[in-house]
Parts: C-alpha cells; sequence; structure tokens
C-alpha cells in the first residue's frame, strides 16, 4: 500500500466532500457513492505512483475521472459507454448512396466586343464636358462668394463625480457581472469569512449553505483564478482551477446569485 503525502490526502477529501453534495441534492445515497469512488480513485492513483502519492499525481488521476460535478452526472469516467439502438437501425436502415451522374461539360462562349460602344460614347460625351465645364465654374464661384462662416456652438460635458462613478461600477459588478460576485465568494472563503461568502449566496438557500460551510469549509488559496464554463441563458459556472472546487450562479430578478 503506497503512502499518502498531507496534500493530496486534503485534496481528496474536499473532491469527496462536494461529491456527496451534488449527490444529495439529487436524492442518491451519499455516502455508498463516496466509498466506492474514494476505493476507485485510491487503487487508480496508487497503482500509478507507486510507493508515494503526491497531489500532482493524484490531480491526473482526477483529470481522468472527471470533476464532481461529471462524477455526480454520471458523466466521467465511471460512467457507463451508451449501447448502440439495434431497434431504431432496424427501423431506419442507412439509404444507399445516390448513383454517380456523369460530369456535366460547360461551353464557354467568347465574350462579345464592345470597342464600338465605347468609342460612339465617347465621341458624344465630348461637346457635353465642354459645354458643363463653365456652368461648373460658375456655380463654385458663386457659392464661394455668399459663403459665410457659421457660428458652432461647443457640445455640453456631463461632469460626474468620483462618488457617482464608483457607485456605477460597483452596481454593475453586484447586478450585472457573474464573475465579480464567484470572485466575492471565493475570496470570502479564502479568509474564512462565512457571512461574508453567504451575501453572495441567493437568501433562499442561504441557511442550507451555511450549515454545509460550518461543518466543512473548502481551503481556497489566496491567488486562485476562476475558470468559467457557461451552463446556459441565465446559469453559468465558475470553477477554482487546480482545484475540485466550484460554484453554480443564476440571474435572478437581474441580480447574480450563488446557487447550490
Amino acid at each position: 500500500m503506497a503512502e499518502w503525502t498531507p496534500e493530496a490526502g486534503e485534496y481528496l477529501d474536499g473532491y469527496l466532500h462536494q461529491v456527496a453534495a451534488l449527490v444529495r441534492q439529487q436524492g442518491d445515497d451519499a455516502e455508498d457513492i463516496v466509498d466506492g469512488l474514494r476505493d476507485h480513485i485510491t487503487r487508480e492513483a496508487e497503482s500509478s505512483a507507486g510507493a508515494m502519492v503526491t497531489l500532482d499525481m493524484l490531480r491526473k488521476t482526477l483529470a481522468v475521472i472527471g470533476t464532481p460535478e461529471q462524477v455526480a452526472e454520471g458523466e466521467g469516467a465511471l460512467a457507463p459507454a451508451p449501447k448502440p439502438d439495434v431497434q431504431q437501425a432496424a427501423q431506419h436502415p442507412q439509404s444507399p448512396p445516390p448513383p454517380s451522374q456523369p460530369p456535366q461539360v460547360i461551353v464557354q462562349q467568347a465574350p462579345r466586343s464592345r470597342t464600338g460602344c465605347w468609342i460612339f460614347a465617347a465621341v458624344a460625351l465630348v461637346p457635353l464636358v465642354f459645354l458643363g465645364i463653365p456652368v461648373i465654374l460658375g456655380i463654385v464661384a458663386a457659392l464661394f462668394a455668399h459663403r459665410q462662416p457659421v457660428p458652432v456652438e461647443p457640445a455640453p460635458v456631463a461632469v460626474m463625480t468620483v462618488e457617482e462613478a464608483s457607485e456605477i461600477i460597483d452596481e454593475s459588478m453586484d447586478a450585472n457581472s457573474p464573475l465579480s460576485v464567484a470572485r466575492a465568494f471565493f475570496e470570502a472563503l479564502a479568509a474564512a469569512d462565512i457571512d461574508a461568502a453567504l451575501e453572495m449566496v441567493h437568501p433562499d438557500e442561504r441557511e442550507k449553505c451555511r450549515a454545509d460551510m460550518e461543518e466543512y469549509l473548502p481551503p481556497i488559496p489566496k491567488d486562485f483564478e476562476l475558470e468559467r464554463e457557461p451552463s446556459g441563458i441565465g446559469a453559468t459556472q465558475f470553477n477554482v482551477k487546480d482545484t475540485p472546487f466550484g460554484v453554480d450562479l443564476k440571474n435572478v430578478d437581474g441580480r447574480w446569485w450563488v446557487t447550490l
């Protein structure tokens, strides 16, 4: 049996805790699923690591198995492969390819010469050009003779104080930016500030989220980076890079909230 570094053991506990939380939301037996998943991950990591399982080796194993969301939804490496629908294939057999058609031969006609048309047009335009030049020069001279400068008033400039600009930026970040909400949530977790993190959670789910955080607070690094995975209209997901932790966000009444 291989030995595990403390970082690898803590990382695996956080990964399995998030899988258990997602499985409970689906109404499944989280304890049996997590026990079986722990045994599978342990075997895979120790078989490839040798005598010592480090955090990097564990991350490579989890990358093959999938994220907690994929494992909970049955989309990871542990999910069974879909079976082909034999009955549908029998009812809808593939039609044979259409017979090949002989290539069509396109005959291009030589372009007709239009030299005579251009000569006729040039001869007709010469008198018009000489007659029109004096008229054009007269119109231009009349315009410059009666031209007067038109005064231009400067456009009004809107003045905004620093306080007003800060309020607009804060409102935009809080109400319209899911990235700002997710970053504020994980910054509060990194500082172990549960009350600040709950401010980003939807009011209907704060009580349950507080109970989960008091039971287990994810170890979020202070220099974390976020990766976004769109989930559809009005919903998105952010994951902390190189960790098994992530949150779902939904837009409710024009405001983004962290949801369970």
